[in-house]
């Protein structure tokens, strides 16, 4: 089994952790375990409940109405402009239709529903307390879009900017001399809170100095830190971190109490500092360091809650100066339905960039997270060195020169305080079992007072690493010493456990077996730095593709990108100089955001998506490899590892809209393969879909002529294959496929585009490609739907059915099945039909007739049966609730 991903301390284990989460419809358009869950229907709890209306971010005019202007000039430009008049009014439209829906709800209720919470901005909405049954009935308003439950989101839990080329744009070598470390960019994190008083957010530099320039101007602070009760935070805030959320409970303090929140703000933007870890010195910096910052905590205790994220990214957007948003924690399963991810396409249409990370769940397949194509998913890889203790063999005629001085990186705390000298070493007599070697017990005195070297193979693995420590123990082992090949294997065992590198312990080994005399070992403190092979994937990183039910049946290019996520030594929780070390895509994800501030920076004329396509076109791609020195594929990589040497260049970006994210919802009929995004995945190639267009636009001030060449295609062709492209201007650039020649399996290809100047780098965006199989599969626009109708009224309601795989299906209705019998009160219509892949989807009608019912809820199962193997029987929850005659009529279903 692969080891299990966490941090280097212990007391955050449970805390990083990113677990995928789906979301169960009970009732249409009610979603998360509350109303799953709920078996009092009594028993309340905090429900989001999102609005038709369109938020401000995603307001586009057509009701008479002035849209909200973008910012002309500066860091800011094309961002929304929330503080113009037509903000303020359109803000304000929806504050009041708000009130109207609430006061709706009241009297459908029967009871007072004072808003928690309202959002206008990324998302237009209003927290409550409802019941589970109170939320179903809200749910089916013809105002309302969807009703989400709060839940708990797990979070996903060295100087890493030299690394992905930070230091090109600190310098301004790859930004045209422009120097930036982020001055006058503002970076977000929805986080578990924030260590204020560790020296990474410091108003002044500790180590080069830099003074902090608050937008707010000096003394002026948002959230918890403003002069507004309730402010918890108050004194708390400075001209770097200018602002503390806490939207758990506004009165409480946004305080970090696990350090994952910190960690990742100071790895994103924390200042230059020196630090001591272990007896070690090290030199620290966030990507960005003279960015400021505001953290929205989210932390419920065992998790971020959903409602607070939403509230976050809404706060981000109505605060005007957020540039960047960070997620290192779980979900977008759902882009379309899941309200966090809605949340985060209205962030990015005001202009912001959002970075998310792809969990921990690998290296199993299907298993990313953030599935969003607005949003920048990162995987977890190495970095080019490690930290480690000083290991040295001992030999009584000397040792060679390539046994000295080698990098053991350590497990878990606690680790060595002193230096262990003369320890003998004993190879175990299963070595060469790279699957077990250590899993049973060994012969009584196998180890007795040596250093135990073990073999440990993490992707094969039949057992943990404390379990083999504790088998050699048990055979008197005083400490154990784990080898494999590839990059340094992350110990979970505690105590005397190290890692080393094979190459490594076979130069050990080799002079051991040449020596007579008896070998032993040293490994000294202090920790320090060691060499290592970077660009390995970390096993635990989440990998692609999304399932395809996530999606409708298609595919996007998910994880986005990776960044260093392993032994990421950062600032943490407990006491202001506190440091440590972490590993998971939690750590990778601020890499991006702050990699994004520096663009941001250099280039404020880009968009979030031209920002996204930089990153992505421009990664470095050569000798990434899996966590032990196995082939990767984009899946585990994405476009490849950030490069922001080569970024800040680019000469070709890709931009895509809100609306067309919006018109892409796979239950609506969209079509992924159409967005412009910076990559291209087809799931089912046939001879109406194996066709993409991609525009493409020239931010430089000059002309560019570009070759363009396809890669790893047979019987496929581009076109142009050459433009010359003036400032500013746009090329389409269409790939045709003729899927006869591939075969059932993905292909990998790519796109690239070189320019004709040298100091320009190529674009390149990489393809994914599978056959057409003839499987089809049914799709249902919902599994649920819910209705709230007056006695003695008949009304249509429509379920959407369409074919996301190839070849055709036959459906029909099914009531015969155990818990299919159709109800009284509904009828059905057609009911049986055919679905052609690509053809038109079918919409069926299910009739309600409240004729003779008595006010009260009914509930029942529409059950489809069809030629989708993989789901016969598909069923659709039904819910009416039959009000008196003197309720409120509301009318409508959300199918959302």
């Amino acid at each position: 089994m692969p080891p299990t991903p966490r941090p280097l301390t212990l007391a955050l284990a449970a805390s990083i952790a990113l677990l995928p989460f789906a979301r169960p419809v009970t009732a249409a358009g009610v979603d998360g375990p509350a109303a799953a869950a709920a078996g009092d229907a009594g028993a309340s709890a905090r429900y989001l409940i999102v609005l038709r209306e369109p938020a401000l971010a995603a307001y586009r005019g057509g009701d008479g109405r002035t849209p909200p202007p973008r910012i002309a000039g500066g860091t800011r430009r094309g961002r929304l402009d929330v503080n113009a008049g037509a903000a303020r009014d359109y803000v304000a439209h929806l504050a009041g239709r708000q009130a109207a829906v609430v006061a709706g709800i009241e009297r459908q209720l029967g009871r007072p529903v004072p808003p928690l919470a309202r959002l206008q901005h990324a998302l237009n909405g209003v927290v409550a307390e409802l019941t589970p049954a109170e939320a179903a009935q809200v749910a089916a308003r013809s105002d309302v879009a969807r009703v989400e439950a709060d839940e708990t989101l797990p979070l996903n839990a060295e100087p890493g900017p030299g690394f992905i080329g930070a230091d090109a744009i600190w310098n301004g070598s790859a930004s045209g001399g422009l120097a930036t470390q982020g001055e006058g960019i503002v970076i977000g994190l929805i986080d578990s809170g924030i260590n204020w008083r560790s020296p990474s957010f410091a108003a002044t530099g500790p180590v080069d100095g830099h003074v902090h320039v608050n937008p707010l101007g000096t003394g002026h602070y948002l959230g918890a830190c403003g002069a507004t009760a309730p402010n918890p935070d108050l004194g708390h805030c400075n001209d770097k971190l200018i602002g503390l959320y806490n939207f758990v409970d506004v009165a409480s303090s946004a305080e970090d109490g696990i350090g994952h929140g910190t960690h990742t703000a100071s790895t994103a933007g924390g200042n230059h500092r020196v630090v001591d870890s272990r007896g070690g010195t090290f030199a620290i910096a966030g990507i960005a360091p003279h960015a400021n910052l505001v953290m929205f905590s989210c932390f419920n205790g065992s998790g971020c809650s959903s409602l607070a994220a939403v509230q976050a990214a809404d706060q981000a957007v109505a605060g005007g100066l957020v540039d960047v948003l960070n997620f290192s924690v779980a979900g977008g399963t759902a882009p379309w339905s899941d309200a966090v991810s809605q949340a985060f396409l209205g962030a990015t249409e005001a202009g912001l960039f959002v970075a998310a990370a792809a969990g921990n769940d690998g290296p199993d397949a299907q298993s990313v997270n953030h599935v969003e194509p607005w949003v920048t998913t990162t995987a977890a890889s190495t970095l080019d060195h490690t930290t480690g203790f000083d290991f040295s063999l001992d030999l009584p005629g000397g040792a060679p020169a390539n046994t000295q001085h080698l990098g053991v990186h350590p497990g878990q705390a606690p680790m060595q305080t002193t230096d262990i000298v003369g320890l003998p070493i004993v190879r175990s007599p299963s070595f060469d079992n790279l699957t077990g070697d250590g899993c049973s017990p060994f012969a009584a005195g196998t180890f007795t007072g040596a250093l135990a070297v073990l073999r440990l193979r993490p992707a094969t693995s039949a057992c943990s690493s404390t379990q083999r420590k504790i088998n050699a123990e048990a055979a008197g082992a005083s400490g154990v010493l784990f080898v494999d090949a590839g990059t340094y294997i992350p110990v979970g065992a505690t105590g005397a456990a190290w890692s080393m590198l094979l190459a490594d312990w076979e130069n050990v080994w080799a002079a051991i077996q040449a020596s007579p005399g008896a070998a032993t070992a040293s490994i000294r403190f202090p920790l320090s730095m060691y060499p290592d092979t970077g660009d390995h994937i970390a096993d635990f990183s989440g990998r692609g593709p999304n399932v395809a039910g996530q999606l409708g049946g298609q595919y996007l290019l998910k994880p986005d990108i990776s960044a260093p996520g392993v032994a990421i030594l950062a600032a943490v929780n407990g006491g202001a100089d506190a440091v440590d070390f972490m590993d998971g895509t939690s750590m990778a994800t601020p890499h991006i955001a702050g990699a994004a501030a520096l663009l941001r920076a250099v280039r404020p004329d880009w968009t979030p998506m031209e920002i996204k396509s930089a990153l992505a076109t421009t990664a470095w791609t050569t000798g990434i490899v899996s966590q032990w020195g196995g082939p990767t594929t984009i899946w585990d990589r994405g476009t490849g590892r950030v490069d922001l040497a080569t970024a800040a260049r680019a000469g070709l970006l890709l931009d895509e809209t809100g609306a067309n994210f919006r018109a892409a919802d796979p239950a609506q009929g969209g079509r992924l393969i159409e967005l412009n995004l910076p990559s291209a995945v087809m799931g089912a190639c046939g001879t109406d879909t194996c066709r993409f267009t991609r525009r493409l636009r020239n931010p430089l001030g000059v002309g560019m002529s570009w070759s363009v060449r396809l890669a790893g295609l047979s019987h496929a062709s581009v076109t142009p294959d050459a433009f010359t492209l003036a400032p500013g201007a746009t090329q389409d650039v269409t790939v045709s496929i003729n899927p006869a020649a591939m075969p059932g399996a993905w292909t990998y290809a790519e796109l690239r585009l070189s320019p004709d100047d040298s100091g320009v780098p190529d674009t390149h965006l990489p393809i994914a490609v599978k056959r057409n199989s003839g499987v089809p599969m049914l799709q249902l626009s919902s599994s649920a739907l819910s209705a709230t109708q007056a006695p003695d009224t008949v009304t249509p309601r429509t379920l959407t059915l369409s074919n996301g795989g190839t070849g055709a299906i036959h459906w029909s209705i099914d009531t015969a099945s155990p818990g299919c019998a159709r109800p009284a009160w509904a009828g059905y219509g057609p009911t049986s039909g055919t679905l052609l892949s690509g053809g038109s989807p079918r919409t069926l009608t299910v009739t309600i007739d409240t004729h003779n019912l008595v006010p009260g809820t009914q509930a029942a199962t529409l059950c489809i049966a069809s030629d989708d193997a993989a789901m016969p029987l598909a069923k659709v929850d039904l819910v009416l609730s039959v009000e008196s005659v003197d309720d409120v009529f509301h009318d409508g279903f959300d199918g959302n």
